[in-house]
């Protein structure tokens, strides 16, 4: 926060938590990388959402996304992920990845 406004957009940052989140699904991802990554994306949702940032539907649906997205990968690690339970999380991370989001504030 900067003057008590985000200089970023809550698309732009719905949009870096998506993808980060997918990347983070990714098998060919290193574990420890992967957890590294879905668990500051779980911290940074939970401080956004502490700061009132984050706050209509597709911002929780994200915010369970990411929780799922950790889950999984968590679990990953001592068994086998079927698709029938990721591709749910992953359909789900593209549809709140907007195409579009607003250009970066570059002056405050």
């Amino acid at each position: 926060m900067i003057d008590g406004k985000s200089p970023i957009a809550r698309t732009t940052l719905r949009k870096v938590i998506a993808l980060t989140t997918l990347d983070a699904l990714n098998p060919s991802k290193p574990q420890d990388a992967a957890l590294a990554a879905l668990t500051a994306m779980a911290d940074l949702v939970e401080r956004l959402a502490t700061q009132g940032l984050l706050r209509d539907r597709d911002d929780r649906a994200l915010a369970a996304c990411v929780d799922d997205a950790l889950r999984l990968r968590r679990r990953s690690a001592t068994a086998d992920i079927s698709r029938d339970e990721l591709q749910p999380v992953c359909d789900a991370l593209v549809r709140l990845a907007p195409e579009r989001v607003p250009p970066l504030r570059t002056t405050w």
